[in-house]
Order: C-alpha cells, then structure tokens, then sequence
C-alpha cells in the first residue's frame, strides 16, 4: 500500500520510522506539508520519493491512503476531501471535531467502499494497511452485488459478504 502523509509535524516522525523501518505492507510515496521546511527534512530523512501538494496526492493514483497527521481542526476538511477522492484514510485521532463531521466521514467512506480509521499508534496503521490491502485482492476477486458493512475500532468498511474480522 503506498501512502501520502500530509502534515509532518512531530507525531509523524513515529509514523516514518516505523512504517519506513519495521513494516513492509507499506510504503511511504509522498509527503506533504505547509513548513516547506519541516516536509523537505522528511522526505530526505525517510526517503520518501516524492513532495508533493495536498491537492496533488489526491490526484495521484499511485496513492493509496492518505495519512492525515495535521492539526485537529483539520482533520474532517482534508479527510473529507480524500474520501471523495476515493483514498483510505488514517488520521490522528480525533477523527473530526463533531460528532456530526465525524457521522458523515464515516457515510462518506461508506458510499465510496473505502475505509477511514482513526487512532493514536503506529502499530494501529500497520493494522490497517494489512486489512485495505487485503480488501483490495477482494475487491479484485469478486463480484460486488451483495455489499455488507462492518465496523470495528473506528473502522468503517463495505466490501463483498466478507466480515472485517475474517481478514484479521
């Protein structure tokens, strides 16, 4: 799974080393931030191949997730904005501001069969690249007629019959 982090503030050192050192089921494509600065440090730090805009990873096809490490506020209107572009989305927690955002990130990921998870850790994103990947060979495999939705540790998902817990 390819990812595009957006926001490389402090907490995402964690994420990039982690994800960048321990995991393989995940690869960081690009990176993006408003500190030139702080984006730069990072894509040269982690090897992260590409710099790119917030607008322009949702454009990439190459991308498969978006890591949203931005500041709390933040967090529904770029998460928003990636789940209509059909992107997985990971986002520091809180997952929005509102229950009323956060009811609508989920409808949204719901109507575009992509899941969104919200969570603290490191090892949480792990989790969850190996479940959208593994979606991915389904949604490749079967025929989508008969869609079921299961939802698990803030993870909204709808794919074909297969429960979330089965691809644990």
């Amino acid at each position: 799974m390819k990812i595009g982090l957006v926001g490389c503030g402090n907490i995402s050192d964690i994420y990039l080393a982690n994800l960048s050192s321990v995991f393989t089921n995940a690869s960081f494509y690009a990176c993006s931030d408003l500190d030139a600065e702080k984006v730069q440090k990072a894509a040269q730090k982690y090897n992260i191949p590409h710099i790119m805009t917030f607008e322009e990873m949702l454009e990439c096809d190459e991308i498969d997730m978006i890591l949203n490490l931005t500041t709390p506020k933040s967090h529904y209107t770029l998460s928003r904005q990636a789940l209509l572009k059909g992107k997985h989305v990971y986002v520091e927690k809180p997952l929005a501001l509102t229950y009323r955002e956060g009811k609508e990130l989920l409808e949204i990921a719901d109507l575009k069969h992509v899941g969104v998870q919200f969570g603290q850790l490191a090892d949480e994103l792990f989790e969850f690249c190996i479940i959208f990947q593994r979606m991915i060979v389904i949604r490749n495999s079967f025929a989508f007629d008969q869609l079921c939705q299961s939802v698990h540790c803030g993870v909204a998902i709808k794919f074909n019959s297969i429960r979330y817990d089965s691809l644990l």
